[in-house]
């Protein structure tokens, strides 16, 4: 599956394997799908640049896409270099700020 996030950039950040059934965890996201990465995170590319037509509306959690698009998806993530735990520390602190601040 790819993962897709929506804060603080819309953007396919990576490719992971489900590993087993979701599983009930509760909590205000009650449920989770344990999984691995295959394509390990990435500054990650938008729908338009994965040439694929969605408009993400809230609540939406699951799309499809043909064999096609999801190799191009993967040819462009497998181009960028994974981010690094410092990239992943940055990122999370603009998240964090950009919380705070809304």
């Amino acid at each position: 599956m790819f993962i897709y996030v929506t804060h603080p950039a819309k953007k396919i950040i990576g490719m992971g394997r489900v590993t087993s059934v979701m599983q009930n965890v509760g909590g205000k996201w009650p449920f989770a799908v344990p999984f691995e990465w295959v394509i390990p995170p990435k500054f990650g590319i938008s729908f338009e640049e994965a040439g694929v037509d969605i408009r993400v509306r809230v609540g939406d959690t699951l799309f499809s896409v043909d064999k096609d698009k999801a190799e191009n998806i993967i040819e462009k993530l497998k181009s960028q270099p994974n981010l690094s735990n410092d990239n992943m520390d940055y990122i999370n602190l603009d998240y964090e700020k950009k919380s705070i601040n809304e």
